[in-house]
């Protein structure tokens, strides 16, 4: 589990080394969590590439399945903007009466767009909107993301922590 110390509040970045486990198989049994995270920022590129990218621009196709709470899945698309710390996240769905939903960080705060037919804000809008450091720390989107948490440990303030190996559906690999 990682903690998150930012703008002197205390934060959970879930799952974040967790996953990083998952890209990095264990190899040697004295690895620290800022190893995984170095590894995982040079799979993205240099330091210097990295240092370089002052903006950045994705999108794609998506699927949004309910597992828990109810069911029902829909497809559509994705893209993200992000430049420094400010990004807009949108979600277009093609059918039904939730159109998609769309996140925007300028910087210093955020906000949402409704986008459902009744212009009530969707279930997943209302979480990602109690837990808006999901949108300021550049985690809906990881490190697709200008403002990827990871980037910046010291000046996210970020502490994190090493768990040790994890056996996961045979493999052992790195928790964090």
């Amino acid at each position: 589990m990682i903690l998150s110390r930012v703008r002197g509040h205390w934060r959970e970045l879930v799952l974040v080394l967790w996953l990083a486990g998952f890209l990095f198989p264990a190899q040697a049994a004295d690895v620290k969590a800022e190893d995984i995270v170095a590894k995982h920022l040079d799979s993205i590129g240099t330091a210097e590439a990295r240092a370089a990218i002052k903006s950045r621009a994705v999108q794609g196709s998506l699927r949004f399945k309910v597992l828990v709470g109810g069911g029902g899945e829909v497809a559509g698309t994705w893209g993200r903007v992000s430049e420094q710390r400010k990004s807009k996240f949108v979600m277009k769905f093609g059918n039904g009466d939730w159109w998609g939903e769309q996140f925007v960080f300028n910087g210093d705060k955020t906000s949402f767009a409704a986008a459902t037919a009744s212009h009530v804000p969707s279930v997943f809008a209302k979480f990602v909107n109690s837990q808006d450091f999901i949108v300021k720390e550049g985690l809906l989107g990881g490190e697709l993301s200008t403002a990827w948490a990871l980037q910046n440990l010291d000046g996210n303030r970020v502490k994190i922590e090493y768990i040790g190996l994890k056996k996961v559906d045979g493999h052992e690999l790195q928790g964090g």
